[in-house]
């Protein structure tokens, strides 16, 4: 190669590399062929243009690969900006349900330990399960004592019912008026025969 740019003129090599550069794509040809026009013909004009040249390919290599950093730091700030819309939907869904899941459970809890005995094994064991629901819930949710209260009448421990109902009533602001009868009649018949 060195021999044919010894004997080729500075105009038809620099008119070489310009096609192997922007017509064929060849740029590693081209910027060997631009550094010898630089090296062997230092006096004249197409040196001036081969460095151009070199300085445009040096130019656009730094453009890709500030392009290419740019796209994976456009890409790096998607992904961040996905992930933190979707940690910030599920903090604020685990803080909605925080807010609004712990009475349906103790509901739920407090549903089958009084009306479902059976699954819980015995009186005692609902007893022990509501009175859990009414210690979590601090007063927030009346069911376990109603289902309390229910559980005291069925075992004929009166005096507990009542006092299970009445903070049913204050928990709750609401009145059962067949159940409130129901207890004061048996609480009313357990004193009588206590007395007696």
């Amino acid at each position: 190669m060195n021999e044919t740019i010894k004997e080729s003129s500075p105009l038809e090599l620099y008119e070489t590399a310009y096609k192997l550069h922007y017509i064929e794509g060849n740029i590693p040809l081209a910027c060997g062929i631009y550094k010898a026009i630089i090296d062997d013909f230092p006096n004249s004009n197409e040196c001036g243009y081969a460095v151009i040249q070199l300085q445009k390919i040096q130019a656009n290599d730094v453009a890709d690969r500030v392009h290419a950093a740019t796209n994976h730091l456009a890409m790096f700030q998607i992904i961040a900006v996905t992930l933190c819309i979707i940690v910030c939907l599920t903090l604020s869904i685990a803080a909605f349900l925080s807010i609004k899941k712990p009475n349906r459970t103790l509901s739920f809890v407090a549903g089958i330990a009084g009306n479902k005995r059976p699954l819980c094994g015995n009186d005692t064991d609902a007893l022990e399960i509501l009175n859990k629901a009414k210690a979590v819930s601090k007063g927030a949710m009346s069911a376990p004592y109603l289902l309390t209260a229910n559980i005291y009448m069925n075992m004929q421990q009166f005096t507990r019912a009542k006092a299970e109902y009445e903070t049913y009533q204050r928990t709750s602001g609401k009145i059962d008026n067949a159940f409130k009868r129901m207890v004061a009649i048996n609480w009313k018949k357990s004193t009588k025969k206590t007395r007696l």
